[in-house]
């Protein structure tokens, strides 16, 4: 046997099927002893876990490790249909908490599933090929790499970008500490800060103080508001202090912004901010360097604990 064949055999498939599910129904909270690969193919779905939320949309790929508490809500609009697959493997080889990636049109995610589907409909021998076929989905959902397009977060950054969101869903922006983000995703601000690091190629601290500005320019160019109540609503102390954050991280000066200067905004920003307002991670270029912070790189003033 292969060394390749004996790395497979470590993933022992148990089922795999097609559900469909009618409008509004739900799976009550409950803990699974295996894993399972969810596969949206139809609808759309709301995953709980620990308390949080996940939409899922048609394409979705979730991962839910054993031991983990979770629910299902379905498509309460229409019929909503899925595939998915039960399988056990060796301990550590997989996320210990759930995980959710896009199985997009130029990755092989979307064909090697539809594969996994027509081995256990039509072969009786259909588990020790799904077993290498489910090896190298893990293998993609956890480590990559994927073409753009796709996303795959850590659960935890997930959550903590939730709870930004929340915190954001009225005005003013309110500058939140990075203790309190690792707090909401139940890790550690080292573990925060490499996450960040890793899905938007900055800083925490220059990532969110990046999304205020975002959000300032937009209210200098849309509204006839003053400076100082730009500066409040986007969480600046005042309009000194915002000035001086626009000339300090942008370059430019609040007026100059007004007046339409270009803001030089990395990539990751951008990234960041459709995830907190779409609840989607779009990735159109390879993240900054983790040792940069992509042009936004004076450290930023958010609130950091010692």
């Amino acid at each position: 046997m292969s060394d390749r064949t004996q790395r497979a055999l470590a993933v022992r498939p148990e089922r795999t099927a097609i559900a469909e599910y009618p409008v509004g129904a739900e799976i009550a909270p409950r803990i699974i002893e295996d894993y399972e690969l969810v596969w949206m193919l139809h609808g759309a779905a709301t995953f709980a876990s620990g308390g949080r939320h996940w939409a899922m949309g048609t394409g979705d790929l979730l991962l839910v490790p054993p031991s983990v508490e979770h629910s299902f809500q379905w498509d309460q609009r229409r019929t909503s249909r899925h595939a998915y697959v039960h399988f056990r493997l060796h301990e550590g080889m997989a996320p210990a908490a759930p995980l959710m990636c896009r199985a997009g049109d130029q990755d092989p995610m979307a064909g090697l599933l539809r594969y996994l589907l027509w081995l256990s409909a039509t072969s009786e021998r259909w588990q020790p090929p799904s077993a290498q076929v489910i090896e190298l989905l893990l293998a993609l959902v956890t480590s990559g790499p994927l073409p753009p397009g796709n996303f795959t977060m850590h659960a935890g950054l997930a959550t903590a970008l939730e709870h930004v969101s929340h915190q954001w869903r009225q005005m003013p922006l309110r500058r939140l500490t990075i203790s309190e983000l690792a707090a909401a995703g139940a890790m550690s601000s080292t573990l925060l800060h490499r996450l960040f690091r890793t899905e938007f190629g900055v800083s925490p601290g220059v990532a969110l103080e990046g999304a205020r500005l975002l959000r300032a320019r937009a209210l200098l160019l849309d509204t006839s508001l003053p400076s100082e109540a730009v500066a409040r609503a986007c969480g600046f102390a005042d309009a000194a202090h915002f000035a001086h954050r626009c000339r300090t991280v942008l370059g430019v000066t609040p007026r100059q912004l007004r007046g339409g200067a270009a803001m030089p905004v990395p990539e990751g920003v951008e990234r960041l901010v459709a995830t907190l307002w779409t609840g989607r991670s779009h990735r159109s270029q390879p993240a900054t360097h983790p040792g940069s912070d992509g042009g936004l790189g004076h450290a930023a003033d958010v609130h950091q604990d010692r």
